[in-house]
């Protein structure tokens, strides 16, 4: 009798927890312009990256990254453009009190942030009400991304308040990292959803 009064508790307990969603911005849910620089000690820009070839570019020596345009956020205003399906999933995702969804990005704080943040409220996404969707910049963590991503996603299981967990990512770098937690979290629910170049979407595991 007592361990089916517990196995009851349980579901209950169970049935209470949130499911949480994490979103990558650039690729995932915007199309973006901006280009990370490679350039050399002097200043002198090397080459200049889509976020698809700064995934794979590894830094030679005496190179390093720069992100001006990835601070801008009046750039990322005048020229983002949405990627339909994705931001669908994400207004769906908010009529459901049980679901917590979370924008997971690479980028650092913004310049112009008023105007990043105007991007979400144009199409749609009420990102100014942080009660119901928050931006996590892993560029913040001044590590590799899919590190940062995986710090930031660990943070928010370790609450013990989500039964699922799923991540929206055009980069297989970052789904492999996210995907690595499940041993320590065996008792949530991972998914994740890679992003093609078309906005097709395409469920890793």
């Amino acid at each position: 009798m007592l361990k089916t009064i517990n196995y009851i508790l349980s579901k209950i307990r169970l049935l209470k927890l949130k499911k949480l969603y994490f979103f990558d911005i650039d690729d995932t849910v915007f199309s973006t312009a901006g280009k990370v620089r490679v350039v050399d000690s002097r200043g002198n820009i090397l080459h200049s990256l889509s976020t698809d070839e700064f995934n794979r570019y590894v830094l030679k020596p005496g190179e390093e990254f720069d992100f001006f345009e990835f601070e801008d956020g009046d750039l990322f205003f005048k020229t983002a453009q949405p990627i339909q399906r994705t931001i669908n999933i994400i207004k769906s995702l908010l009529n459901n009190e049980l679901n917590k969804v979370i924008f997971l990005t690479a980028r650092a704080d913004m310049k112009n942030k008023d105007q990043f943040l105007k991007t979400f409220h144009k199409y749609g996404i009420p990102i100014f009400d942080r009660s119901l969707i928050y931006i996590e910049r892993a560029g913040n963590l001044g590590i590799k991304a899919n590190e940062a991503k995986r710090i930031i996603v660990s943070k928010y299981l370790d609450t013990g308040n989500y039964s699922h967990v799923t991540l929206f990512d055009d980069c297989s770098k970052n789904i492999a990292s996210f995907l690595s937690l499940q041993e320590e979290y065996p008792k949530i629910v991972f998914k994740a959803v890679q992003i093609l170049n078309k906005g097709d979407l395409v469920a890793v595991n």
